[in-house]
């Protein structure tokens, strides 16, 4: 939903224009998107569940992007999770998640790794409830940098970011994921398990 505007008044846009998800049989769905631009004013789109229960992740973006733009991205409301509809880049003013928001990016798989690329020029605000959280979305196990099994961690060897993955049954070190600071800093897996990532935040 899209709204655009000269001026409001006595009507609170934020709290009374909504996209809260469904709940048919199958459970909750997601919270869909609201932009709101005021005349000569910076477009906002929020992703806001008001409290409403969020069964699913909220795509941002869609298959034809090149890179998710926007002057304010706004999260709000537990169980809201939302990540880049693929693999892109956010770019973005400013950036708010709050109220036990989730911001995160597509589960890594086989064929196709993700990660999270942010630009903030402006101010980037996380609170307290909320989180940007890539948890066990990074290479699958026995994966390392560039999605491949060459040089991957075994023995639950793995490493975030830039390091050395050491396995404890062996006691011996496996690949490095990656140079801190670059963008080719995609967590490894372990070999038991499944790693994180995170890409750069710049801003």
């Amino acid at each position: 939903m899209a709204v655009y505007y000269d001026e409001v008044s006595g009507f609170d846009v934020t709290g009374h224009v909504t996209t809260h998800g469904g709940t048919g049989g199958g459970g909750a769905g997601a919270v869909g998107t609201v932009y709101l631009k005021l005349t000569d004013g910076e477009g906002v789109l929020r992703v806001d569940s008001h409290g409403a229960a969020a069964g699913q992740w909220t795509p941002l973006g869609i298959p034809s992007d090149a890179r998710f733009s926007v002057d304010r991205l706004v999260l709000s409301g537990a169980g809201v999770v939302a990540a880049p509809e693929h693999q892109m880049a956010i770019e973005a003013n400013n950036v708010d998640v709050l109220s036990g928001a989730v911001l995160t990016h597509r589960v890594t798989t086989a064929a196709q790794e993700y990660s999270l690329l942010m630009t903030v020029t402006g101010t980037l605000t996380v609170d307290s409830a909320s989180s940007i959280d890539v948890s066990s979305r990074g290479y699958r196990q026995g994966y390392t940098l560039g999605n491949t099994q060459t040089g991957g961690a075994w023995m639950s060897a793995g490493a975030v970011m830039a390091g050395w993955g050491i396995s404890r049954a062996m006691g011996l070190r496996t690949g490095c994921t990656g140079t801190t600071g670059t963008r080719a800093s995609w967590g490894q897996a372990e070999g038991w398990a499944i790693g994180g990532t995170v890409g750069p935040v710049e801003g």
